[in-house]
């Protein structure tokens, strides 16, 4: 029976392996807008967040504070996509082909997030 087991909990873990055929997305790394599409889809979502003193936020953009500039502004491209019950929102710098993520966060609709 503990030969079964083993064997049973081996296949389950080649099997989401295998299953996991996207990459994470890592802050600090680069993507391009047809990366973040190739991964995710297309975006539900984009706008520009201008970040500055006194910049008001949505509670899930609360990573983003840390950004803020003293002086000045900073603009900010979000990216809202959603695929089934999953959201991502990520939040990056920079041009169309060379987007450095700064931020990102992902939420599933059915459980309670806090």
């Amino acid at each position: 029976m503990k030969k079964t087991t083993h064997i049973v909990a081996f296949a389950t873990l080649i099997g989401m392996l295998l299953g996991c055929s996207h990459k994470k997305v890592e802050i600090g790394e680069v993507y391009s807008d047809v990366d973040l599409i190739n991964e995710f889809g297309n975006p539900t979502t984009v706008d520009t967040i201008v970040l500055k003193k006194g910049v008001s936020l949505y509670e899930f953009q609360g990573g983003l504070d840390k950004y803020i500039p003293q002086k000045d502004s900073l603009c900010i491209i979000q990216y809202i996509f959603n695929s089934g019950t999953t959201t991502t929102a990520i939040w990056a710098i920079g041009t169309e082909k060379n987007k450095r993520i700064i931020d990102f966060l992902k939420w599933d609709k059915k459980e309670r997030n806090y």
